[in-house]
């Protein structure tokens, strides 16, 4: 009994395995960006106009559905024979699409399904240099993609068998000039070549060899090296050091203008507005002066003395 369990297990392990492997192998590549037709038959045969047709992907999300002549659902556009068009895919159309055909009584005529995987093209990758005692170490990068094979190439021809990103180069073969190739399952792209060169590695007996033989190269290269500082620093950092103190410095007369500027403003305003003062108040002390000459000039006339009559004789 504990036998036939085993294979049993050993069986279904096999069966999903090759599930799984024949559905990767199935699965058919295409870069982001392009436009894909997924064909709905082999034959190619143009789909009678009273049939129904159904594309769905992933078995859940219908992208088009037609009964007949009327046409429900249309996410994404077909021809003629009933081929499902998809432009500018992205990583998100991927999946498996399956198309149905069903005739006029409801019985079922085609029916096809494939599995789409969309991806990034590769871009060009880089190498790095580390150096170490013994050698070098190249790292091979690349910024968009996970899903990639590395492959590294010798002097443009020979391939090394090594499939990591990370190279170890020894002492004895900083001669050489390597590369890596990166690719995918619709794209691949080449580094350029990169000496594996570091100033402090490789083999003892090159060194002494320097050390003994090339003075006057070592003297050359130092007085080269020693015209590169300008007072104790690097010529570049000299050149940022002097760039930024001038920056600084038209800041500093730029802030300087715009407030004598300001000041100057102000003067001004301030002048002006003594004047307006000084005008105003002329013009009130005529308007005074006025209206006193006038009250003066429209003062009422003294009343007119009422003419007194003699008295009348006593009556008789």
């Amino acid at each position: 009994m504990t036998m036939m369990q085993n294979v049993t297990i050993l069986l279904f392990i096999a069966v999903f395995l090759s599930g799984a492997l024949g559905s990767k192998a199935a699965c058919t590549y295409r870069a982001v960006g392009d436009t894909f037709v997924i064909p709905l038959n082999d034959a190619e045969e143009e789909i009678p106009p009273d049939s129904s047709l159904t594309w769905t992907h992933n078995e859940t999300v219908r992208v088009y559905l037609k009964r007949g002549s009327n046409v429900r659902i249309k996410t994404h556009d077909i021809n003629t024979r009933g081929s499902l068009i998809l432009e500018n895919v992205q990583i998100i159309h991927s999946g498996k699409y399956t198309a149905r055909v069903y005739n006029k009584d409801g019985t079922l005529r085609t029916a096809s399904s494939l599995e789409l995987c969309v991806r990034d093209p590769v871009l060009e990758p880089t190498v790095t240099v580390k150096c170490e005692e013994n050698g070098t170490i190249l790292t091979c990068r690349t910024s968009n993609n996970t899903e990639t094979t590395v492959l590294w190439i010798k002097n443009g021809k020979e391939t090394l068998n090594v499939s990591n990103t990370v190279l170890h180069v020894h002492s004895s073969e900083l001669k050489h000039r390597f590369s890596c190739r990166v690719r995918n399952e619709i794209s691949e792209k080449t580094s350029k070549d990169v000496p594996p060169v570091c100033f402090h590695t490789g083999p003892t007996s090159e060194k002494s060899d320097e050390k003994n033989n090339n003075n006057t190269t070592q003297n050359t290269n130092d007085d080269s090296s020693e015209e590169k500082y300008v007072f104790g620093l690097d010529l570049w950092w000299m050149l940022v050091l002097v760039t930024g103190v001038g920056i600084v410095m038209l800041i500093i007369v730029c802030l300087v203008c715009v407030c004598c500027q300001k000041k100057r403003r102000k003067a001004r305003e301030e002048e002006e507005y003594r004047l307006t003062a000084l005008v105003s108040s002329d013009q009130s002390d005529q308007k005074t002066e006025r209206s006193e000459r006038l009250a003066k000039s429209q003062r009422p006339l003294p009343p007119v003395p009422v003419p007194r009559c003699p008295p009348s004789p006593p009556y008789m």
